[in-house]
């Protein structure tokens, strides 16, 4: 069977995503709510729309996610001073206690992931991926 490029990827992210979990199980992180929390830290006070656009998903997945996150008190929906009919979401003092368990687990699983690639190989790997990403 030829081997296909898709496939490893999905493999790669599916993994990732169970190694990610277990990693943050005891904050009460489930899958894929990792990546709004961070993306929080770096721009806090984001309206859903925003958050979306920034990470690449649809609006229901968002929805999902900070229903979730306001539920387990990662973060909180204050209204828009400046357009009433939005919210901001920001991260709480929870979520953000959360941003460094969640960096070092990326980290792990980074290393894991480049434990076999040859450091002087490294960077071209990352530059092809970031160059399939902007596709």
């Amino acid at each position: 069977m030829k081997r296909n490029l898709a496939i490893s990827i999905a493999r790669i992210h599916r993994s990732g995503s169970a190694f990610i979990v277990k990693e943050l199980v005891d904050l009460g992180i489930g899958a894929g709510q990792h990546p709004f929390l961070l993306a929080l830290s770096e721009n806090d006070g984001l309206n859903q729309e925003a958050l979306s656009r920034f990470l690449c998903v649809d609006k229901a997945t968002t929805a999902r996610a900070i229903q979730r996150l306001e539920t387990s008190k990662f973060i909180k929906r204050t209204i828009n001073p400046s357009d009433g009919r939005t919210f901001q979401i920001s991260l709480t003092t929870k979520g953000r206690k959360s941003v460094p368990r969640i960096l070092k687990a990326l980290e792990s699983w980074e290393e894991k992931l480049l434990d076999k690639i040859a450091p002087e190989n490294r960077e071209a790997l990352h530059s092809m991926l970031e160059q399939m990403a902007e596709s």
